[in-house]
């Protein structure tokens, strides 16, 4: 059995990579930041890392320097906690100090009731307490 393959004429291919172009946004390719949230918070990349503010991307760079000081061992940024019912906290940092203490931290410009209900759940499950940044 042979197989027959249609030929394309020049015309024919010319049209096609002008329809292909047309559907295609300008921005393709480009990084676009969302929108600012509700409260006005700028939204930032840092390290490949997009932070929900500046705030939050602020205290990255702090404990960056202080990975490099040397105080914490290791850091993981935005750690997911899983909730009753499907619901997740996505939490700022999760970082290890030098003395073993393992810090569940939380960077906040305007602590919300849906938040501080979200980290009483997050106790009760893990028993893990969450710190807001800064501190209040």
């Amino acid at each position: 059995m042979r197989v027959v393959r249609p030929r394309w004429r020049r015309k024919d291919v010319d049209a096609a990579k002008q329809r292909m172009e047309a559907t295609v946004p300008a921005t393709a390719g480009l990084f676009v930041p969302p929108p600012a949230g509700k409260y006005s918070a700028k939204r930032t990349m840092v390290d490949g890392y997009l932070f929900d503010s500046k705030l939050e991307a602020r205290r990255y760079g702090e404990l960056k320097l202080l990975m490099l000081a040397g105080e914490i061992l290791w850091l993981c940024v935005q750690p997911v906690f899983i909730l009753e019912g499907g619901v997740t906290y996505r939490a700022d940092f999760l970082y290890r100090r030098n003395d073993g203490e393992v810090i569940v931290e939380d960077a906040k410009g305007k602590d919300l009731q849906v938040s501080r209900n979200k980290r009483k759940q997050v106790l009760a499950r893990y028993g893990v307490e969450i710190q807001l940044w800064p501190a209040r």
